[in-house]
């Protein structure tokens, strides 16, 4: 019969994995890296332009500025969770930065929610359906987009509910943990990127767009049809990046 791993054996065997995978996990971390960097150039163009005029910038850009710096910390935190081993924890962190995606593209959509909005962050209303995930992905996806984001959704579930037998993953790469919370969280820095620019593109560098350009020539080498793409899809949505390709373009701006 054969032994059973332990759990110090299990962690052994990611460390090792990560060990070997050094290099795809250097350009997971150039790439946090990268976005840090944007985001702390973009800060430091709305502090001043806030110095000048504090109408500049609303509490809802605030939200968004702090969302963002969030969704930098659980980067890192599963960055250092799969270069250490620890694997299964390390999924909670892309949910987390899955659902503050969603949570952006809905008050970037609903500007008219904005005071309902700023009320739920700031504890001010106990509303738990607004940003609920299941229904911020139904308002900015068509049905097809819906499914397969809530397949995704499902499948990182998993890891943090274990209630949810009937989920099933539907991003395996290579069904090995360690590569698939790799993957997803690769998925998740495109994403977050394609976000950024929505957010910021007039405050970002041509220096930042080269480099984020580059990132993207070997992003491609990873992703195909099998995995989602969670920029809004509805006909009626009031977003500037409505696909991968207006990405490219204003990069080249």
């Amino acid at each position: 019969m054969k032994k059973l791993k332990t759990f110090e054996d299990l962690f052994i065997d990611y460390r090792k994995l990560a060990k070997l995978n050094n290099e795809k996990l250097v350009f997971y971390y150039d790439t946090i890296k990268l976005m840090h960097q944007i985001i702390q150039d973009v800060n430091r163009v709305n502090f001043l332009q806030y110095k000048k005029n504090p109408k500049n910038l609303t509490q809802i850009d605030s939200i968004l500025q702090i969302y963002e710096i969030r969704i930098l910390h659980y980067f890192m935190a599963h960055y250092w969770l799969i270069k250490k081993g620890v694997i299964y924890s390390s999924y909670m962190p892309l949910r987390s930065i899955y659902e503050s995606i969603l949570r952006i593209y809905f008050i970037l959509i609903n500007k008219n929610l904005n005071n309902l909005i700023i009320k739920i962050e700031l504890g001010e209303i106990n509303d738990h359906c607004t940003f609920k995930t299941s229904n911020i992905e139904k308002k900015i996806y068509d049905s097809l987009t819906q499914k397969k984001v809530r397949q995704f959704y499902q499948s990182l579930c998993i890891f943090t509910h274990p209630n949810i037998d009937s989920a099933e993953s539907s991003f395996v790469y290579k069904e090995e943990p360690f590569f698939d919370s790799y993957m997803v969280g690769l998925l998740l820095a495109y994403s977050n990127l394609i976000m950024i620019f929505e957010l910021y593109n007039s405050k970002i560098k041509t220096k930042y767009r080269l480099k984020v350009l580059n990132s993207l020539n070997k992003f491609s080498y990873y992703f195909d049809e099998k995995f989602p793409n969670f920029i809004p899809s509805k006909n009626n949505v009031s977003i500037k990046i409505k696909t991968p390709e207006d990405f490219y373009n204003f990069l080249k701006i």
